[in-house]
């Protein structure tokens, strides 16, 4: 008789491992050792025991359809006899043991014959789109182009042009020096259509070599804005640079319009945009033109507003996450920078009138060599300090005037270092006669001047940039120069140090004058930071409180304390005045 109870875990066990002998015959002897140990404890059943035939036949049928679980049939009168029989027994010990067989099998392999341990697979690589072949540049097809553009507006061929084209670079730069007749409206429309075929790879027109008053406005404007959208096989032009043309407001806001997402810098500096132009670029910033890095609308004669609606919308599309944009505004707000060079120009006028006089009644009256040297070292500071300031405006105003020299364009004037520095100067001088005259604390003297003087060797030996990125106009904030700090620290500490002292010797009539004076002064530190109007309001504030200052000098130092009479000698024998 077959035994399936046997039967079949081995074949269950055989189907997991079927070419491991070794495992099965593991599997086998321990059965057979399992199953003869409880055949010795428990010995079958003997003669004596009833129903002997039975007991066989029902633990036969019972091992036959045993299952590998141990589930007996459900017979109340044969199971208790079945269970105690010794192969049920044998097998329900077996079937543990054949449960840990393999795990110990497995953990002796291992033990003996150890894995190397595999890295982890590498991650997958991502799959890349299948390359394209980059089109083959046809530099005789670009020519060819450029040729049939030149004979459809009857216009000679540019060598600049020519050169470009036939070495396939990406930036296209007629000059005026390099082709047989000055280049105009026409010579602009073949450079155009030959950059617009689809056979040029040029990517950037740069105009800043020829000259842009020979270009009519509604011929510049039609081809820029056609070279914007069509250029380089349909994108669009990445850069554009033009310098002195007639282009105009309705001009500037054509190419706003017709410029593509690909426009990385444009350059429009001198081309009389005004401020309906700039506030065409200033909506496009942020809809048409999200990777636009540089905008330079220098010398556009466009009012303080409109410069600041395009710095302020370029700052708006930086912080929303956009491409930072960097703005060139210089030579604009023409009006503004002739007012503050006006003020200051007065100033000057004023010293240089005011510090002679001044000299004058100082001698006139016989003062001490050291209160007419302090009086000096005045109004010297004075006039330097207007004449640098004006010197600077006036030098932004004739670059926004100015026309371009060819080749290239007017670059923007620097800053002075002299201009940084007169503020702190101009404070330190305003200190000297008072303490001169009235002989006020020289350790307290010395501290004022020496922070003055510090500022000063501080903006003369500090290297200016070559060209600063915003006029002192449109300066704000973070572009607050050191002279602004002068005027605020240096000011007040002059007036808190010297306040008690002053208002003693000089009553408080004069102490009101010298005490607005100096708040003007703070004042104007103040509205230096700001922008536009408020950079012409602190010139004025700044001419005012040095106008208050100078009063009370003439009236409270130079007429009031003149020097003591000797008394008249006494005769011998009289008796002293009363």
């Amino acid at each position: 008789m077959e035994h399936t109870a046997i039967k079949a875990p081995l074949k269950r066990y055989s189907k997991s491992n079927t070419s491991d002998l070794n495992m099965l015959t593991v599997v086998v002897a321990c059965v057979a050792a399992a199953a003869a140990a409880e055949l010795h404890a428990n010995p079958p059943l003997t003669a004596a025991t009833p129903n002997r035939t039975r007991v066989h036949a029902d633990a036969a049928l019972l091992l036959a359809g045993l299952d590998w679980a141990g589930e007996a049939p459900d017979n109340a009168t044969v199971a208790p006899i079945i269970r105690r029989h010794p192969l049920v027994v044998a097998f329900r010990r077996t079937r543990k043991l054949v449960g840990r067989v393999p795990k110990l099998y497995r953990w002796l392999t291992r033990l003996v014959n150890p894995r190397p341990v595999e890295p982890p697979p590498p991650p997958p690589e991502p799959v890349a789109a299948p390359a394209t072949a980059p089109p083959v540049y046809d530099a005789g097809a670009a020519l060819d182009a450029y040729a049939r553009s030149c004979a459809r507006y009857a216009v000679s061929a540019n060598g600049a042009v020519l050169g470009a084209l036939r070495f396939g670079g990406v930036c296209v730069k007629p000059s005026d020096e390099s082709g047989g007749a000055p280049f105009g409206d026409a010579d602009l429309l073949a450079v155009v259509d030959a950059i617009c075929d689809p056979a040029s790879v040029a990517r950037a027109l740069d105009l800043t070599r020829v000259d842009g008053s020979r270009f009519t406005q509604a011929c510049a404007a039609r081809a820029l804005s056609h070279a914007l959208a069509k250029a380089d096989r349909g994108r669009g032009l990445a850069y554009l640079a033009l310098v002195g043309a007639p282009l105009g407001p309705r001009g500037a806001e054509r190419l706003a319009t017709a410029a593509t997402p690909q426009l990385r810098a444009l350059r429009l500096q001198g081309c009389d945009v005004r401020d309906a132009g700039l506030d065409a670029f200033a909506q496009a910033l942020d809809a048409r033109l999200p990777q636009l890095e540089r905008l330079d609308v220098s010398r556009n004669r466009a009012s303080l507003h409109a410069c600041k609606r395009v710095k302020k919308a370029a700052k708006a599309r930086g912080a929303n996450g956009g491409k930072k944009c960097r703005v060139e505004l210089r030579g604009n707000c023409l009006a503004l920078e002739m007012a503050c060079a006006a003020t200051h120009a007065c100033g000057v006028a004023a010293w240089a009138t005011g510090g002679p006089y001044l000299l004058h009644e100082a001698k006139r009256l016989g003062l001490d060599g050291a209160c007419v040297r302090s009086l000096a070292v005045y109004a010297s500071a004075h006039v330097f300090y207007f004449a640098a300031s004006a010197q600077t405006h006036l030098a932004e105003a004739r670059f926004g005037r100015a026309r371009p020299a060819l080749p290239g364009a007017p670059r923007p004037p620097p800053r002075s270092r002299w201009d940084r520095a007169a503020p702190a100067l101009v404070l330190a001088a305003t200190h000297y006669p008072f303490a001169a005259f009235l002989q006020l604390d020289a350790a307290t003297s010395r501290r004022v001047h020496g922070a003055a003087l510090a500022l000063c060797a501080f903006t003369l030996c500090r290297e200016p940039p070559g060209v600063d990125r915003d006029p002192p106009s449109l300066r704000v904030g973070k572009y607050a120069p050191v002279e602004t700090l002068a005027l605020l620290f240096v000011g007040s500490f002059a007036a808190s140090a010297t306040a008690l002292p002053l208002r003693r010797a000089l009553g408080d009539a004069a102490f009101r004058s010298l005490a607005a004076g100096a708040l003007l002064h703070v004042a104007a530190a103040i509205c230096h930071v700001a922008a536009g109007a408020g950079h012409a309001a602190a010139h004025a504030l700044t001419l005012t409180g040095a106008a208050l200052h100078a009063m009370v000098v003439l009236k409270s130092l130079v007429w009031h304390f003149l020097p003591a009479a000797p008394p008249a000698p006494r005769p011998p024998g009289a008796a002293p005045p009363v």
